[in-house]
């Protein structure tokens, strides 16, 4: 990233392995979010149960904890989100710090910047049992609506008699619905039990709790099967060979970036940091540093640099005067001191051109900043000199 100039990092997509699709679905082994139901490895990492491991183009990493008590004895059974809060159900009931308790059958509301709780869905409001756990959920915004499964066969009131791998459909102020059957519907066979849903356009992804054969289609209990709501039919499955064997998909998400500032939605609802996100070209977390953007416009600000760039600098993307650029050249004598915006903690290298197109000369490198500007001074050994300050990955 230059001082005088905009770069656009490009996001990669890998294709999909998919054994028949009308069309390519966003969500894959390349941008996901999840949680493993028995923990394990996901590309080589450890992961716990309550750990929610997210996977963008390039990184790897987690969401912040949500600082579940019992020191691992509660786990996430299915994800969301929900602006800049996480939206989770606990595998087991538990007891929070305030007092409050969480059943197994609901959905709980954290914000991760205070580390508190509070109800999202009563899940004995939607008639689901007290014996039986909120095993998946996804919001579907098509309908709108919220469709989750249960981890056990049971009777849902006003729905009647569900399996484990059937999807309900809750509609605030309507009621709940059978949508789609487990086996007649979708074809997963009645040993199986879907415990992960992801809803992407008209597309329902899904994971279940074994390796089985949906529809021709032979998944493990870590990869995910497509569901096209339109015809209704498993039409191809996602593997994710990262992931340890008998580990599990305990809930899905997508880590999406709608508007391609290499910061995640959830990162720009937030100001908090999605660990998967990197600098181009390292390893360094690519943080927003507490500063909340638009999730559908690149360049909050207008200054020709995106938030994700800002990010990556230690702008501000909400000011349009703040930007990585040469701030000053004062001339004394056969010297030139030049001052450019910097940020605490960030390495430069400066250049300089005697044509604005070539900035071939390398007047100082690896210098870390102390703050928000930093100067160099420089003997020209040319009449005009254009100077650019590179922030390094």
């Amino acid at each position: 990233m230059t001082g005088t100039g905009h770069r656009r990092v490009a996001a990669f997509a890998a294709g999909l392995v998919l054994l028949l699709a009308p069309a390519a679905f966003p969500l894959d082994t390349n941008r996901v979010r999840f949680v493993l139901g028995a923990g394990g490895t996901a590309n080589g990492t450890l992961y716990s149960r309550e750990d929610m491991v997210s996977v963008v183009p390039g990184g790897q990493g987690t969401l912040p904890s949500l600082q579940l008590p019992g020191a691992g004895r509660v786990g996430v059974d299915a994800l969301m989100m929900d602006g800049a809060y996480i939206v989770f159900s606990p595998d087991v009931t538990f007891t929070a710090t305030s007092g409050a308790v969480y059943a197994d059958e609901d959905l709980v509301l954290c914000n991760p910047a205070s580390g508190t709780y509070s109800l999202f869905i009563d899940g004995s409001g939607l008639g689901i049992p007290e014996e039986a756990d909120l095993d998946a959920v996804a919001y579907d915004a098509s309908i709108p609506g919220f469709l989750f499964s249960l981890d056990i066969d049971c009777t849902v009131a006003a729905v009647g008699a569900v399996t484990d791998s059937d999807v309900l459909l809750w509609r605030p102020g309507i009621g709940v619905f059978l949508q789609w059957e487990g086996w007649g519907d979708m074809g997963i066979p009645d040993n199986a039990d879907l415990d992960a849903l992801y809803k992407d356009g008209l597309a329902l992804m899904y994971s279940i709790d074994c390796t089985a054969v949906v529809n021709t289609f032979t998944g493990r209990d870590e990869d995910v099967f497509i569901f096209a709501t339109w015809i209704p039919e498993t039409i191809g499955v996602i593997p994710f060979p990262g992931i340890e064997y008998s580990s599990g998909l305990g809930s899905l998400d997508d880590a999406v970036d709608t508007d391609g500032d290499m910061l995640t939605d959830w990162e720009e609802s937030s100001g908090l940091d999605e660990t998967s996100t990197h600098t181009p070209g390292s390893s360094n977390p690519l943080s927003p540093g507490g500063h909340v953007t638009y999730v559908a416009m690149a360049d909050s600000d207008g200054d020709l640099f995106s938030d994700g760039e800002e990010a990556w600098a230690g702008s501000d993307p909400n000011n349009s005067n703040d930007f990585l650029r040469v701030l000053a050249i004062e001339q004394t004598g056969n010297t030139q001191v030049v001052t450019w915006a910097s940020a605490a903690g960030r390495t430069y290298d400066l250049c300089a051109a005697t044509n604005i197109s070539a900035f071939n000369l390398l007047i100082a490198n690896d210098v870390s900043a102390a703050g928000a500007s930093t100067s160099i001074t420089n003997v020209p050994t040319s009449t005009q000199y254009f100077y650019r300050a590179i922030l390094q990955p």
